[in-house]
């Protein structure tokens, strides 16, 4: 699939409207075999922040979780058992769609490195899953190590607040 987003300005308000298109199954059968078509699905117009790529990203962001969000509580979501999450989104994206303004072709290169950090963390979680404890737990004491290192060590790292350390292990841990 492909995005493609444009926005606009109205009376100092910024505006963005996102599209996907992207081959799904035509629902109609030919000769008893499926077809796939092109379709093009609108996912809104949202006024933004700005207009700056660090913010059309944010805004894609804020998109994307809307669509796993409401797919998650679907009853079709609840019903198949499957979780969808927005790397899974980022997975199937090929590209983007634009008017190859400079604006828009850093939104391309900020999508593209959302696409690729998110098959680092699938690969990269696909790796610890096939690995056992006695191959993981050498990277993940040396890990931990850098860690309490990089917040001015051990007396630091047991001041921080718990939320604070939860934040630092989540980020260890991707």
């Amino acid at each position: 699939m492909t995005f493609s987003a444009d926005g606009t300005c109205h009376h100092n308000v910024n505006y963005n409207s996102h599209h996907v298109n992207l081959k799904t199954e035509s629902y109609e059968l030919k000769d008893g075999a499926e077809e796939k078509c092109c379709v093009t699905h609108f996912f809104g117009t949202q006024s933004s922040l700005d207009a700056t790529s660090e913010q059309a990203m944010k805004d894609w962001d804020k998109c994307l979780d809307n669509i796993v969000d409401t797919y998650n509580c679907s009853p079709f979501g609840k019903r198949t058992g499957n979780f969808l999450c927005t790397i899974q989104i980022l997975l199937l994206l090929y590209g983007m769609h634009s008017d190859h303004c400079k604006k828009e072709k850093k939104d391309a290169q900020l999508m593209e490195q959302k696409k690729v950090a998110a098959t680092h963390q699938i690969l990269g979680e696909k790796e610890i899953l096939e690995s056992s404890n006695e191959e993981l737990l050498p990277h993940f004491l040396e890990a931990n190590k850098n860690m309490i290192e990089s917040v001015g060590g051990k007396k630091k790292w047991d001041e921080l607040p718990e939320t604070e350390k939860k934040e630092h292990l989540t980020l260890m841990m991707e």
